[in-house]
């Protein structure tokens, strides 16, 4: 019996959260059960679903969803290797983690296209995040996506709080102005807003259009410029904007403006010294 070539990732910032990604599968997986929430997609070839005495094919543009101590049974539809990818979620740390009741979603596939391109960018980006900001908050957004369009229950509308609306929002976007330097989770600026994680996700998107990553970056990019403008090498503009590391900084700096921090430098640096 061949053996699946399967490897497993935590992403940062997410303790309830496992990754799997097993390239090339030409296994069967025989009944059995996993202890977490799983969703999985399959990019390559086609895969037999089986659960409660039915079979149904899992398509490309489709994810599967099955929770906690549920059997069930996978195969490949023909002999061409699957590209199987997987995410676990523990629902009760999911709970905890969300700060309000999460919605259960159903066990079977889903033929949802946009969605299915979500939780794929999801697992890729999981898997290579190296920011606990960055990780969370994209966790949170399309898993809540997720739960909005399929679950069952009751979503949370939150609490009232302390603070208005537009004062959570300006005391987050406060903090990342001005510690744009230093490490952020999607818990510390909750606390700071007094809202649940996933509140202030929607928060963000309605005030300033994305994620408060995403803003987190955009503050740490424009910094980037200006130390690189001063004749500051591309290692320290890295460490003290914030960035992981050179490559880290550059991978963001390329995303956001266009070009390398070395070709930024080459270029602006003659121009202010002339």
């Amino acid at each position: 019996m061949k053996m699946p070539h399967a490897t497993y990732h935590i992403p940062q910032g997410l303790a309830g959260v496992e990754l799997l990604s097993c390239p090339h599968a030409e296994v069967d997986f025989p009944p059995h059960v996993h202890d977490a929430l799983t969703i999985w997609l399959n990019d390559s070839g086609g895969e037999y679903f089986r659960f409660k005495g039915n079979t149904s094919v899992l398509g490309l543009d489709s994810f599967g969803v099955v929770n906690a101590g549920e059997v069930h049974a996978n195969s490949g539809v023909e002999e061409t290797p699957r590209n199987l990818r997987t995410i676990y979620v523990d629902m009760e740390w999911a709970e905890s983690f969300m700060g309000e009741p999460v919605r259960i979603i159903a066990d079977g596939l889903y033929d949802d296209p946009e969605l299915h391109d979500k939780l794929a960018f999801m697992h890729a980006a999981l898997w290579s995040a190296r920011d606990p900001l960055e990780s969370q908050s994209l966790f949170t957004q399309v898993f809540g996506l997720m739960g909005s369009r399929h679950g069952e229950g009751r979503a949370s509308v939150g609490h009232e709080g302390m603070f208005s609306e537009s004062e959570r929002f300006r005391r987050v976007r406060e903090r990342l102005r001005d510690e744009y330097a230093g490490e952020h989770t999607l818990l510390s600026l909750a606390d700071e807003a007094d809202c649940t994680p996933q509140h202030l996700m929607r928060l963000f998107r309605k005030h300033a259009g994305i994620s408060p990553h995403a803003y987190l970056v955009c503050l740490r990019v424009a910094q980037a410029k200006r130390m690189l403008r001063l004749g500051c090498t591309i290692a320290d503009t890295a460490a003290a904007c914030g960035f992981a590391d050179q490559s880290h900084c550059t991978r963001w700096f390329r995303k956001l403006a266009g070009t390398t921090p070395a070709a930024y430098r080459a270029s602006v640096r003659p121009a202010l010294l002339a």
